[in-house]
């Protein structure tokens, strides 16, 4: 959904994605971890190794980089499995 994965990753409202997505942020300085995409059902993609840099629950930017994606397309994701309230950053090692 998001073409900007994995420099840019939407994070689920859920407590337990916020945390992990915080939890990630903070163990990144000692850490990289490998990145896959899903290209479609069984089927993902290694993007290399990858490291979280910084992640944000500001409405606006996070709005602002969800409605540049495809608004239609993220307003049928977030009825199906609920809203994206954050947008974790990763860099590549």
């Amino acid at each position: 959904m998001n073409p900007r994965v994995p420099a840019e990753v939407l994070v689920h409202s859920s407590p337990n994605a916020i945390l992990a997505a915080r939890r990630f942020v903070a163990q990144s300085r000692a850490m990289s971890v490998p990145v896959f995409v899903k290209l479609a059902p069984n089927i993902w993609e290694y993007r290399g190794r990858f490291r979280a840099v910084r992640f944000t629950r500001n409405r606006r930017e996070v709005a602002m980089r969800i409605y540049e994606i495809h608004p239609h397309l993220y307003e049928r994701h977030a009825r199906e499995y609920g809203e994206m309230t954050g947008v974790l950053f990763l860099e590549e090692e």
